[in-house]
């Protein structure tokens, strides 16, 4: 029989390859001696089976997320590739971090560290257009290497060397890898309940200052109304200070304290704290612009008038008066805002930090299996 080949109607289909390699991620089968598959790009390591006794699947994929299913002989676990963290990155077993990255900066790299006898090499890369527009940009490169043997791989590698991120206790040759988060019911310091009780406080102090903030949107004039607000002025620098008192205690022992002041903090809490620190500078400019002319000030004649540096510009009415009062309050509530959210991760931070009342003690210094 005659074939003839091509899309047009009336022709019939190309024969058919025969296909014996699956995608362990878009599940496509591919060609028996493909390198790469067809669809997603997947690395085929076509010598896996025969050198090295783990098998590796991935069962996680997003944009800059990485989670594969490992199995041996022995054991099974989950190995995860996290490039979410707000300034840092990290790479777990199990939900146990191995290896972190912190600082802003380059996200391509390669992630040394040991479990259970065995060194894990995890490489990650971006194009080098992605490394400043993170956001539309995705890991072009991901392998996974175990005891130098290749288990899973997806992309080209990149023609630039990726520089290195290893653990700490891969650095004095530990064996196994000690927890770099707490776990539930390890015994913690009475300073981290200490830390615990003030970012209490400071969250409470947040929402005060949100409430005082919102209010000035309908006018309220909380100066002529409650003059005590100032005093959330003196609380929020007293938790800040205290805070960062906690916090520069804490970076002595603690090495990604000293790129990162709260590298221990939930997410959420780390992005609220970006969000308001940049509300405060959008806030201060907005003031700026509004109060060009000058601030209200009501005269000893009982009148009202916009006085700049003590000379007279114009005179206002009393409701005019109580909207600019009410600006006045919404730049320092802002920065409150912003003070208090810096506190709270902070002290968040060392309370969940394992050695946020100095080193570890001599019983710590024993490695400790990630189970």
């Amino acid at each position: 029989m005659v074939y003839a080949y091509g899309n047009g109607i009336g022709y019939l289909p190309r024969p058919f390859k025969t296909m014996s390699t699956q995608c362990v991620y878009c599940g496509v089968r591919n060609p028996e001696a493909a390198k790469y598959c067809r669809r997603c790009g997947c690395f085929f390591p076509l010598d896996v089976a025969k050198e090295s006794p783990f098998r590796v699947r991935l069962v996680k994929r997003w944009q800059f997320v990485r989670t594969w299913h490992v199995t041996d002989a022995d054991r099974e676990f989950e190995l995860n590739y996290n490039g979410y963290g707000f300034g840092y990155e990290t790479v777990s077993i199990d939900g146990v971090e191995c290896a972190r990255r912190t600082g802003w900066g380059v996200m391509s790299q390669q992630y040394v560290f040991t479990h259970y006898d065995h060194r894990f090499v995890i490489s990650v890369a971006l194009p080098w257009w992605g490394e400043g527009l993170a956001l539309v940009s995705r890991l072009k490169f991901v392998r996974v290497e175990i005891d130098g043997h290749i288990v899973y791989q997806e992309g080209k590698p990149p023609m630039r060397p990726l520089p290195e991120t290893r653990s700490v206790l891969e650095k004095v040759q530990a064996p196994l890898h000690v927890r770099s988060i707490m776990r539930r019911g390890e015994p913690r310091k009475v300073s981290q309940y200490v830390a615990l009780v003030g970012a209490i406080v400071a969250g409470i102090v947040l929402i005060t200052c949100a409430a005082v903030h919102c209010s000035t949107f309908f006018g309220v004039d909380l100066i002529d109304e409650f003059p005590m607000v100032w005093s959330l002025h003196v609380i929020t620098m007293g938790m800040f200070i205290f805070a960062a008192c906690c916090s520069r205690k804490h970076s002595e022992v603690s090495k990604d304290s000293k790129h990162n002041p709260f590298p221990h903090a939930p997410t959420w809490m780390k992005a609220l704290t970006s969000v308001l620190f940049a509300y405060a500078f959008i806030n201060f400019a907005a003031f700026m612009f509004r109060s060009s002319e000058g601030t209200p000030e009501h005269r000893n004649n009982g009148t009202y008038a916009i006085m700049n540096h003590g000379e007279f510009v114009r005179e206002i009415d009393e409701h005019e008066f109580h909207l600019g009062q009410a600006r006045v309050i919404r730049l320092f509530s802002g920065h409150w805002m912003m003070f208090n959210a810096a506190a709270m991760s902070m002290l968040c931070s060392k309370y969940r930090s394992p050695s946020a009342d100095g080193a570890l003690s001599k019983a710590d210094d024993q490695p400790m299996a990630v189970s």
